[in-house]
């Protein structure tokens, strides 16, 4: 996506305060301002909001679609404004246009509603206006996401025995092979696809690259197991935000596994249980060369 407003606005409102780490899907909220994107699509910014953004610098979970004031939500982006010591500000930048991290400092962040550029036409700063997610995507989107967690955490554990040097551990004392190996991941409402390059850098820090393709199907049939039992415990799950609800805030995935507390640095949204992605299954594949792992999570 490569959006961005194309005029200034007079003044730069407060962060967007965000609801969907709490599992809610509506909320009455107030319009900030309204504005054209190059795109040709209006984005819409309101104080307080249900819908989650696709994040620009890691786009695993897409952003929700649903309505805002009646009008069709086609998609959810983050957006920023850059604001100087004078207060001046650099106007609205939304998506793959925002040129820093989320939560870089001398910025402030917003959930942007995008909808098409005559739908917005009766709608204003200063408008109470009702916003409602299209549950059922958020519903699948959520198994997919909390089953990627489960299947990253069982992946860890899985190859614990392939790392000859102590490295960083995940929240259950395995060798955190996804945070280390992981270069993409991406999230649908049937599962995800997540990436781990296994370079040069990954063995110096230790792994043993080169067994991995031998003990594959071994791998992947341990992380399956551990995966069914976790779910067949039926963990509960949450996401935490300290109280802070805005939307750089750092959150974080909480599962009380049979392992331990499994804890995931997360801004997406989740189930309540693990029961409910019952059947998630794991593929693990590797590349020709050896040196990418795919692992397509289907939930």
């Amino acid at each position: 996506m490569s959006i961005a407003y194309l005029r200034r606005v007079t003044a730069a409102p407060p962060e967007t305060l965000v609801s969907f780490a709490r599992g809610l899907t509506r909320g009455d909220a107030v319009v900030q301002f309204v504005g054209l994107t190059s795109s040709g699509r209006t984005a819409v910014i309101v104080d307080d909001t249900p819908f989650h953004p696709v994040d620009h610098t890691w786009p695993d979970q897409p952003g929700d679609v649903g309505t805002i004031a009646g009008m069709p939500v086609i998609d959810t982006a983050m957006g920023a404004m850059g604001v100087m010591e004078d207060g001046s500000h650099s106007g609205l930048l939304v998506g793959d246009q925002i040129p820093v991290k989320r939560g870089e400092p001398g910025w402030i962040w917003y959930v942007a509603h995008l909808v098409e550029a005559g739908e917005a036409a009766g709608v204003s700063a200063g408008d109470r206006v009702r916003l409602e997610v299209d549950a059922g995507r958020r519903r699948l989107l959520s198994r997919a996401h909390t089953a990627c967690h489960v299947a990253a955490l069982a992946l860890n554990h899985a190859v614990a025995a392939l790392w000859r040097k102590p490295v960083r551990e995940d929240s259950l004392g395995s060798p955190d092979f996804d945070r280390i190996a992981m270069v993409s991941s991406r999230i649908n409402e049937h599962g995800s696809t997540d990436i781990y390059r296994l370079g040069k850098s990954l063995r110096k820090k230790g792994f043993d690259s080169s067994a991995l393709p031998l003990a594959l199907a071994e791998v992947q049939s341990a992380a399956q197991k551990t995966i069914d039992g976790w779910i067949q415990a039926d963990a509960p799950v949450t996401v935490s935000d300290d109280g802070d609800r805005r939307i750089t805030a750092p959150r974080r995935w909480m599962c009380s596994l049979p392992l331990g507390e499994g804890v995931i640095p997360c801004g997406g949204t989740h189930v309540t249980s693990l029961s409910q992605i019952r059947g998630a299954s794991v593929s693990y594949s590797m590349s020709g060369d050896g040196t990418r792992l795919t692992v397509q999570t289907t939930a």
